[in-house]
């Protein structure tokens, strides 16, 4: 299980509700090297349960790995921020193929 470190929350209305995006540097702590990854987000669970192997509520996203993305930022569509419960900071926690986004304060 790869993870990065606490990564700040920006809206950005251009993206849709399947769409993610996190600087390189980030996406590499997650061990990604493309630009673009199909993964499934898993969401409305706790992270002992993500930890457990449980999905939750899944949203398949694309994460795509920009230079103009800030570093620690993590850029998502007002829905999908919505859908997930509104957080201000998460850790990304990643396992090869499911993506949680575990919040932090």
């Amino acid at each position: 299980m790869k993870k990065t470190g606490s990564l700040k929350f920006t809206i950005t209305f251009a993206l849709d509700r399947e769409c993610l995006i996190m600087h390189p540097d980030e996406g590499f702590e997650l061990g990604l090297m493309r630009v673009t990854h199909h993964v499934r987000l898993c969401r409305n669970l706790d992270l002992e349960s993500y930890l457990k192997g449980m999905e939750g509520d899944v949203e398949f996203v694309k994460l795509q790995l920009h230079n103009d993305c800030p570093r620690e930022t993590i850029q998502v569509g007002r829905t999908l921020h919505h859908l997930l419960g509104k957080p201000e900071k998460a850790i990304a926690l990643f396992d090869g193929q499911r993506l949680f986004l575990h919040t932090v304060s």
